[in-house]
């Protein structure tokens, strides 16, 4: 009996510590606050492996598509294969857009014609194989709802 109430009073012991580990590091409780999610994005069609993937995220349609300092979260790739694919951490729910170009040369920015139109492959969220050349992307058709949780979007890199 003795060994019975020892090993309940562990138990015990060790579920009140943990308990109150959890409600301390705020996983107990409301956390609606801390609610938040992502985008999982699958880069296709990119012509070579060569240079890198300048990546572009937008909440809002101030600087979009060709802004990057706008940008609500950036991030470079290097290439090292012809489909690519990487998970925008940590996105508090909201529509976000996306835009990735194919930094081809790896000077860091889209190298354009005289009358500027991309000279290196660029994808658009939501837009697939539909960017036109002469109209500019429209924000609210690209933007991706995220809540909290992670969101699968395949884009497609035009090349012009």
């Amino acid at each position: 009996m003795c060994l019975i109430y020892r090993k309940v009073t562990i138990l015990t012991a060790i579920l009140f510590y943990a308990a109150q580990s959890i409600v301390q590091a705020g996983g107990g409780g409301n956390t609606d606050d801390k609610k938040v999610g992502g985008i999982h994005v699958v880069v296709k069609n990119l012509k070579s492996a060569k240079g890198q993937l300048l990546v572009a995220v937008f909440n809002s349609k101030s600087g979009f598509p060709d802004d990057a300092s706008k940008a609500y979260w950036k991030k470079k790739a290097k290439l090292d294969k012809a489909q690519y694919d990487f998970v925008i951490p940590h996105l508090p729910p909201g529509n976000y857009a996306v835009v990735v170009v194919h930094d081809e040369d790896g000077d860091g920015k889209m190298q354009k014609s005289i009358i500027g139109m991309p000279k290196e492959g660029v994808g658009i969220s939501r837009c697939g194989s539909k960017i036109e050349m002469m109209k500019k992307p429209n924000y609210q058709e690209s933007a991706i709802m995220v809540e909290n949780q992670v969101v699968k979007e395949s884009l497609r890199i035009n090349y012009f």
